[in-house]
């Protein structure tokens, strides 16, 4: 069997956290989840391509002149991301009619729209579940040809009418394969900071534990992977694949100290070839544990600071005191490591005032970076069931099932018109990246050409493009 996972091309929505010069320059990164369902359909005996359009820059034409040169028996896409969902079954319903084969949609968003998307989209499986437990059953029934009955996870249509298998065992996705990334196209992973190639993202844990009101995530545990897992990744990733920069995408890299001292320890001794970057909540460092950092090669760290109002912070559960968020920055930039930092406007109770003090606490603090977004209602957050119970509707839902469009999600926790919310983010980026000690430390900083023409760009479509919100 021939498997074609696809990626499609992706657009900056209204409702986007970011600006659009952010969505557009911060980075192209690797689905890795896709990459993983390729590397288990792989395992199980299949043929497979990935097609990262987003990355390469395809259209939905060229995808599709190379996908029926290759004739694929299935097309699969990932449904990891309710904002990107219209145009993966966009792309998924024109190459299904075009190349006469089934599409398969996996990913975390399945196991909350399955019913909006069967519904509404021509979607022949949806799987539910770890893809090393849900997927080879359902490659093996439709290779004999029989109708895929006794696969757990499986949502799919009989003739009109659509079946659901019932839920899969609860495994964890940790269990599966390292991601297929020698099927990527390599060369073309980035973020706005990158400095070494090849660059992927890498994840070590999944779930947080704390229950910030605004993050998706919030609440669901902490599940990390056998730190000599993590490590035999890493190296292959180093030795196989020629990539010397990670992002540990986590949400908490740093939730348990001994287990990151642990992974820092080994990637010192074993001498690995590589830089990266984490993400970490402000009261979790320390000094030891940032030289451990440092000395395993971390050059970044991603602080979720949000606010400098201490109100803000208590209302969103952030529990983090705005006193010691200097602390952990200085002992940071002590250890050699670049701290950057983010920060939203339009919290629950933002106001004028509140969202001018987390601008000006921005610029006293010691970063390096910082990154400015404004605060919506993510699916599944605390906050998204503040705005269905204040408006009586579910957008979300309403845009996985193609009724609600491209639109600004209201926001009735605060009282700022959506055009003063984007004055002031860009009022923050302007003011925190325009002042001489981060422009020039920026360059100073680069290692390469290109690396200085990304942040010029990037500087002059700030300027004059982030008006398209």
């Amino acid at each position: 069997m021939r498997i074609a996972f696809f990626q499609p091309g992706l657009s900056h929505k209204r409702f986007n956290e970011n600006f659009a010069v952010v969505d557009r320059r911060f980075g192209v990164f690797p689905d890795v989840g896709l990459a993983t369902a390729a590397a288990v359909a792989r395992g199980a005996g299949a043929q497979v391509r990935i097609w990262d359009a987003y990355a390469i820059g395809a259209d939905l034409g060229e995808t599709r002149r190379e996908m029926r040169r290759w004739r694929p028996d299935l097309l699969a896409a990932a449904f990891h991301s309710v904002p990107t969902v219209r145009e993966v079954l966009r792309w998924g319903a024109t190459l299904r009619r075009d190349l006469d084969a089934p599409l398969l949609l996996g990913g975390h968003e399945t196991l909350r729209y399955a019913g909006d998307v069967m519904a509404t989209a021509p979607v022949d499986y949806l799987l539910q579940g770890a893809a090393s437990q849900t997927l080879p059953p359902l490659l093996r029934a439709l290779d004999e040809g029989r109708a895929p009955t006794d696969v757990p996870g499986l949502v799919w249509r009989a003739g009109g009418k659509v079946v659901d298998n019932g839920a899969a065992p609860a495994v964890s996705t940790l269990d599966d394969p390292w991601p297929a990334r020698d099927l990527l196209p390599l060369d073309r992973y980035q973020s706005y900071l990158t400095q070494r190639r090849h660059y992927t993202v890498l994840v070590t844990a999944r779930g947080c534990p704390y229950r910030c009101a605004f993050c998706a995530m919030a609440g669901s545990g902490y599940h990390p992977r056998p730190v000599d897992d993590v490590l035999g990744e890493m190296e292959h990733c180093i030795d196989d694949l020629g990539i010397h920069e990670f992002d540990l995408f986590d949400p908490l890299l740093l939730h348990q100290r001994d287990r990151v001292m642990d992974l820092c320890g080994e990637i010192s001794r074993r001498r690995l070839d590589m830089e990266w970057a984490c993400r970490s909540r402000i009261d979790l460092v320390d000094a030891e544990l940032l030289r451990a950092l440092a000395d395993a090669g971390c050059r970044r760290i991603y602080y979720g600071i949000e606010s400098g109002d201490p109100a803000i912070l208590h209302r969103i559960h952030k529990h983090i005191d705005v006193g010691s968020v200097e602390r952990a920055l200085r002992l940071t930039s002590d250890a050699g490591i670049q701290p950057l930092g983010f920060f939203q406007i339009g919290h629950p109770g933002e106001t004028l005032e509140s969202a001018r003090r987390t601008i000006r606490f921005a610029l006293d603090l010691p970063l390096d970076y910082a990154q400015f977004m404004r605060t919506i209602a993510k699916p599944g957050s605390e906050l998204e069931q503040t705005l269905i119970e204040a408006t009586g509707t579910d957008p979300w839902r309403e845009y996985v099932r193609g009724t609600r469009g491209d639109q600004r999600l209201p926001t009735p926790w605060h009282d700022l018109a959506p055009d003063t919310v984007d004055g002031l983010v860009r009022e923050a980026y302007l003011r925190f990246y325009t002042r001489p000690r981060i422009a020039l430390g920026t360059l100073s900083r680069a290692r390469s050409a290109w690396e200085i023409r990304r942040y010029l760009k990037v500087a002059v479509e700030m300027v004059t493009r982030d008006a398209e919100g």
